[in-house]
């Protein structure tokens, strides 16, 4: 599993949690309470949304253990102050659950950080993920 492997990889887990919703192709109504899910950066007109992004990792030869480092960026709804922290602990709460899920070892939240609201006022928050791999089949 490579890093753009991996990504889609959560995004496709993380749109199984019931209202989230990825669709491949791109082709979002966010006119719905859905959230939505993007690999990489969320788009200006998405409302309630979750970014996920591949940022680092380390690969040690000598015990073949592969980390990856992602973070979530996570977007609430206009005029939600918390919407923001409510995304962020439904996600981790179903992340941590994954693990020993195929190729993937652990997961574990290593940091979160408020972001403030964006321009159309929706709170932002930035989950940061340390992801081990299982050494017996560990990512190319």
């Amino acid at each position: 599993m490579d890093d753009a492997e991996l990504t889609r990889w959560l995004v496709e887990k993380l749109g199984s949690i019931d209202g989230w919703t990825w669709l491949d192709e791109g082709s979002y109504d966010y006119s719905t309470d859905q959230v939505t899910l993007h690999e990489g950066a969320i788009p200006s007109d998405a409302r309630r949304a979750v970014g996920v992004r591949v940022y680092g990792g380390t690969d040690d030869d000598i015990t073949d253990v592969k980390q990856r480092r992602v973070q979530l960026r996570l977007r609430g709804g206009n005029g939600d102050p918390n919407g923001a922290n409510r995304l962020g602990d439904v996600a981790h709460t179903f992340l941590r659950g994954l693990f020993r899920e195929g190729v993937i070892s652990q997961i574990i939240r290593i940091s979160f950080d408020p972001q403030g609201a964006d321009a159309n006022g929706r709170e932002e928050r930035t989950d940061n993920l340390l992801i081990i791999f299982d050494n017996e089949e560990s990512p190319s």
